[in-house]
């Protein structure tokens, strides 16, 4: 909502407050007041219904088409069309998971940062994460990980990436500890990642067996 509006509209809804006002508008009735508000609601609602719709059909257009190839010229609309739709959740979460897949993860991780905001899934979450990963972050992709896992306890990415992030950065002790997390998880659905993954961890835990004896 345009704060324009909202200053345009402050000293109307002042003088509908009962009692005495900060103000009084001489020769004005009540009901020229009411009736005059009413109409600059209507048509600040309008304006914004009109824009808003402007702005999500220029921001449709290059975001499908960018989904289907990687034409740079819809990245570079997109990025600068992407401050005036930054308060849609639905184009903003989309976008994020386009640039996700997309492996664009400096320009994801802003886009997937407001996509959590308006929608706190474990799988935003993860996506983050890995985002942060890529770009070296690595401290903030354990939060996220640590964070989706509390958010859905059932599900086995959020924990893998966790026990990936804890291996490849030599923190064993933490890896053992969520790769035998992973064993003992009771997942919903057991498909061919789970069962691949369950494998990774199994092997790792192996094999620090084997080094030990």
């Amino acid at each position: 909502f345009d704060v324009y509006a909202l200053f345009l509209l402050f000293p109307l809804f002042l003088g509908m407050l009962p009692g005495k006002t900060i103000f009084t508008i001489p020769l004005l009735s009540p009901g020229w007041l009411y009736r005059t508000t009413a109409l600059l609601v209507l048509t600040v609602l309008f304006w914004f219904t009109i824009t808003s719709g402007q702005t999500f059909r220029r921001f449709q257009r290059p975001l499908d088409e960018y989904s289907r190839s990687d034409n740079p010229a819809a990245g570079v609309e997109l990025e600068r069309l992407y401050p005036e739709i930054s308060t849609n959740h639905d184009l903003v979460i989309r976008y994020g998971k386009i640039l996700y897949h997309k492996k664009k993860y400096p320009q994801a991780i802003p886009v997937l940062e407001q996509s959590f905001r308006y929608f706190a899934s474990a799988q935003t979450l993860t996506e983050l994460g890995d985002a942060y990963r890529e770009t070296g972050r690595t401290d903030d992709a354990v939060d996220c990980y640590l964070l989706s896992a509390r958010l859905a306890p059932r599900l086995i990415t959020p924990r893998y990436r966790l026990f990936q992030v804890y291996r490849s950065t030599g923190r064993i002790p933490e890896a053992v500890t969520v790769a035998n997390d992973i064993l003992t998880l009771h997942v919903k659905v057991v498909n061919s990642v789970t069962i691949r993954i369950k494998s990774d961890v199994r092997r790792f835990l192996d094999e620090g067996q084997v080094m030990n004896d």
